[in-house]
């Protein structure tokens, strides 16, 4: 999502900076279409312009428009109800764009992933020229603000599409290509979650990449830090993830993410629960693929665990507190948990010893079946 915001903002930019240096400083209404092919051929997309506009030139340039579409008109990248920008005049002396604030108002950004796999974005790793006169990388923004924006993700693939609404940000860029810093809100399910984001500059075509997500209300964050390659034909993810909670009981999950417009992999993950000197750790690997109709594939492994110890951290006493327990787990081949909203878990484990014993080794596949569908055969546990 991050990266679709920034490649939107861009091409806004790139639209608007072109009306602003564009043919002779003359009156709108009547170089708007010459106004738009400039900024068509800047973006590398169509551009239009249909409401009214507001274009002052000094002391400091100021452009205001209204009904903004960027991208096709039966496919839009985005639609705003009102884009303005502010700029400082002097460094168009030295071949530099300056935008002070750029501020958009209530836009609906589209990020649709073609049957083919290819996500519809602009370009970001193409160079690319202001009016014939300015290189992007020289365009560099003090102030971006994006207010009540919603956020449609469309899969051709499969027709399943999302919407993220409520959508409130502020950041800035050094220049069109990076780097970029990025704070804001969204409210998903119901919740608020504010995130943070930076970027470095944008080298051999992909993006040195940060990220923190903190759900409002829950004693969890999300934590990413790896490499973005934002070219629309492969867009890719790639590098290290962790999450973590501070709560009673402490736990956290961390190892190696990727993510295409495939799958969702995350590998070599470790989950730690539990504190003091030995806490019940397991590691493993998990797949999310976003094309198919049982999507999760989850396996883990889990060496020296105290099922003693697990069964007291788990079963309450009769004050709520945490209690000895006297239930023993005996072999097993398969536990099963029963049917939830969401589908069905099954859980495949080898020779689960008795309490008291340390396990030389647990091994699990979960595949959940959602909305009713079928779920990932059971595996073969060594």
């Amino acid at each position: 999502m991050n990266w679709f915001i920034i490649s939107i903002g861009v091409a806004i930019v790139l639209a608007l900076a072109t009306a602003t240096v564009g043919p002779h400083f003359v009156d709108w209404a009547a170089y708007r279409v010459a106004i738009e092919r400039n900024a068509e051929r800047a973006i590398g997309t169509d551009v239009a312009f249909t409401g009214d506009a507001d274009l002052v030139l000094l002391p400091r340039p100021r452009l205001r428009v209204e009904n903004v579409t960027v991208g096709p008109a039966e496919r839009p990248l985005m639609v705003a109800a009102a884009v303005e920008m502010r700029m400082e005049l002097t460094p168009l002396l030295k071949r530099e764009i300056r935008v002070k604030e750029l501020t958009v108002e209530a836009p609906t950004l589209y990020a649709r992933i073609t049957p083919q796999g290819r996500m519809e974005l602009p370009d970001l790793t193409a160079r690319r020229m202001i009016a014939s006169y300015v290189d992007t990388a020289n365009v560099a923004i003090d102030t971006v603000t994006l207010s009540d924006a919603t956020l449609v993700v469309a899969d051709e693939r499969t027709g399943v599409e999302r919407r993220l609404e409520h959508i409130s940000l502020n950041g800035s860029a050094r220049s069109l290509r990076g780097p970029f810093t990025v704070a804001g809100e969204i409210v998903s399910a119901g919740r608020k979650v504010a995130f943070t984001l930076g970027t470095g500059a944008l080298a051999d075509g992909t993006l040195p990449l940060s990220a923190r997500l903190m759900p409002e209300g829950l004693p969890v964050a999300f934590a990413f830090d790896g490499a973005l390659s934002p070219q629309p034909a492969a867009p890719g993810l790639a590098g290290r993830f962790e999450i973590s909670s501070e709560t009673a009981t402490p736990w956290s999950i961390n190892g190696d993410m990727a993510l295409d417009t495939e799958a969702l992999r995350l590998g070599r993950a470790t989950l730690t629960y539990g504190a003091g000197e030995t806490p019940l750790q397991m590691t493993g690997r998990a797949i999310y693929a976003l094309t198919r109709s049982d999507p999760l594939a989850l396996t883990f492994e889990a060496r020296q665990i105290d099922l003693d110890r697990v069964a007291r951290a788990l079963r309450p006493g009769p004050d709520g507190d945490t209690a000895a327990s006297d239930a023993t787990f005996g072999d097993a081949a398969s536990v099963s948990s029963s049917d939830a909203a969401s589908g069905t878990t099954a859980v495949a484990a080898a020779a689960v010893g008795v309490p008291s014993e340390m396990l030389p080794r647990l091994a699990a596949r979960i595949a959940p079946a959602l909305g009713g569908l079928g779920g990932l055969p059971r595996p073969d546990v060594p």
